[in-house]
C-alpha cells in the first residue's frame, strides 16, 4: 500500500513499551468501545499472525486547516486508532 492510499494509523497498545502500528485506510470511522477484526497483509507476508481482534480505546484526529493565502491547500484529515488486543470469537469468519 502506498503512502497516498492510507489515511489512518491503527497502534496496538502492548503491555511493553513497544506498541505495533498498522497504516489503513478507512472507509468508515470506529469509536471508542467498538470491536474490530484487523487482517494485516504486512503480518501474513512475514508469516506472523495476520489476524488481529481488537477494541477502539480512543480515536485521535490530526486536522490541518486551509490555508488559500500563500497558496497551500492543506484541508487534511489523518486519523490515529489506539486499540486494545481482546479474546472475542471470531464472528466473520
Amino acid at each position: 500500500m502506498n503512502t497516498s492510499s492510507y489515511n489512518a494509523n491503527i497502534v496496538i497498545i502492548e503491555e511493553s513499551e513497544t506498541n505495533v502500528y498498522y497504516q489503513v485506510a478507512l472507509q468508515f470511522l470506529p469509536h471508542a468501545g467498538d470491536f474490530i477484526e484487523l487482517t494485516s497483509l504486512v503480518d501474513q507476508e512475514s508469516e506472523y499472525p495476520s489476524k488481529h481482534r481488537l477494541q477502539v480505546d480512543q480515536v485521535t484526529h490530526q486536522i490541518t486547516d486551509i490555508q488559500r493565502k500563500n497558496g497551500q491547500s492543506g484541508g487534511d484529515h489523518f486519523v490515529i486508532i489506539f486499540a486494545s488486543r481482546v479474546d472475542v470469537p471470531d464472528v466473520l469468519s
